[in-house]
């Protein structure tokens, strides 16, 4: 058995379980919720990515939303929805700028602009990608 016991998503300790059990033959033990059910959560995405969470609190919110069905709202490359949650009926692709919808019980957002950020009073996780980074002050 290969056993993740702390670091699940953002620390990669359920990657790292998954890699040794495949690697020697083992059996992957992840409990965490998300992974139980077979779905992405919005951490681990990140941590796939490459993209920095800004805002690490609101995880549980919305890796809870996500596991229970709520409608989340999630503003991400349509490349990368498509891939980790094109078939997951509670999760939606809003264009960049755009607000959640009103039954929307949380959302994830990817480089937000900040003036949206105060128009929104759901659970919001923020993502900051790389690239953004490292542009920052440029023209």
């Amino acid at each position: 058995f290969a056993i993740s016991l702390i670091g699940g998503h953002l620390g990669g300790a359920n990657r790292l379980a998954q890699d040794v059990a495949a690697a020697t033959g083992g059996t992957p033990v992840v409990t965490t919720s998300s992974d139980v059910h077979g779905l992405t959560a919005l951490d681990e995405l990140a941590a796939i990515k490459g993209w920095k969470v800004e805002n690490p609190g609101k995880i549980k919110a919305l890796n809870k939303a996500l596991v229970e069905g709520d409608a989340i709202d999630v503003a991400i490359p349509k490349e990368v929805y498509n891939e980790y949650y094109g078939d997951v009926g509670n999760v939606r692709l809003l264009r960049k700028g755009d607000l959640p919808a009103e039954d929307a019980v949380a959302a994830a957002l990817l480089d937000p602009a900040p003036e949206i950020m105060s128009k929104i009073n759901i659970p919001v996780l923020i993502l900051s990608s790389q690239q953004s980074r490292n542009q920052t002050g440029k023209k």
